[in-house]
């Protein structure tokens, strides 16, 4: 993949969402016995209507979404839009990715390297960085621009199987691709796409060295933060003296 390391905001939206719940939980202590032992007045209505509206709020969004579903950077379609034989591929090994490039030369091209069983929320912020990137990069570009039989030889040092052009495939790209040596023609299913099979076996040997996935840490935050904010809801008694 390509761009910049993107941040995740997930854990500061867990803990602003706690520090919510809290704040409500804590205004809400006594609220009935004060506002019913008080004359009545402008604080009455004013607190039924901000228990409609917290009431109601929740249940008004869950109406609206059913009814709008889902828009903006979500949309309904498959997480890989690959073949079926090479998304197994992908997943069986590391060394059997799938680089996918979309685009044409006025629009520009991006790529994706397909492995494993993919990118699951959450580690889009612990992917390799750009500088680690760089060199896919430059194979890709090679690839759009001349290449030649050493591009297929890195690709394969890249553990890249496969590459595949979603449709509309660019008809240049797709004309460099089957002008090199060392490639096969692939199945491709959907109209207008284009695969070829990289001919010599895929190695890691160009592959960005191995990290720690900061996972198991990530998830034993949001645990973390989780209990913090069961305990903080808790509701409190005063001590009468």
């Amino acid at each position: 993949m390509m761009g910049p390391v993107s941040e995740w905001w997930g854990l500061p939206l867990l803990v602003a969402s706690g520090a919510a719940v809290c704040a409500a939980t804590v205004s809400g202590t006594d609220i009935v016995s004060r506002i019913s032992g008080a004359s009545f007045g402008w604080r009455q209505p004013l607190g039924v209507l901000v228990v409609a509206v917290a009431l109601l709020s929740p249940a008004a969004g869950l109406v609206w979404w059913l009814v709008t579903g889902v828009q903006g950077p979500l949309d309904n379609r498959p997480a890989d839009p690959v073949p079926t034989y090479m998304s197994e591929a992908a997943q069986s090994s590391p060394t059997r990715g799938v680089l996918t490039i979309e685009g044409s030369r006025r629009a520009g091209f991006s790529y994706r390297v397909l492995r494993g069983d993919g990118i699951r929320i959450g580690e889009d912020s612990v992917l390799p960085t750009v500088a680690a990137q760089r060199p896919m990069t430059r194979l890709v570009g090679d690839l759009a621009t001349g290449p030649d039989t050493a591009d297929v030889t890195g690709l394969a040092r890249h553990g890249v199987r496969f590459i595949y052009l979603p449709p509309p495939a660019d008809p240049r790209l797709a004309g460099n691709l089957d002008s090199l040596s060392g490639l096969n023609f692939a199945s491709a299913v959907r109209r207008g796409s284009r695969a070829w099979q990289v001919q010599a076996a895929p190695s890691a040997a160009a592959l960005p060295a191995p990290t720690g996935s900061w996972r198991p840490l990530l998830l034993a935050a949001e645990a973390l933060a989780v209990l913090v904010v069961a305990v903080l809801a808790v509701p409190s008694r005063r001590q009468r003296r």
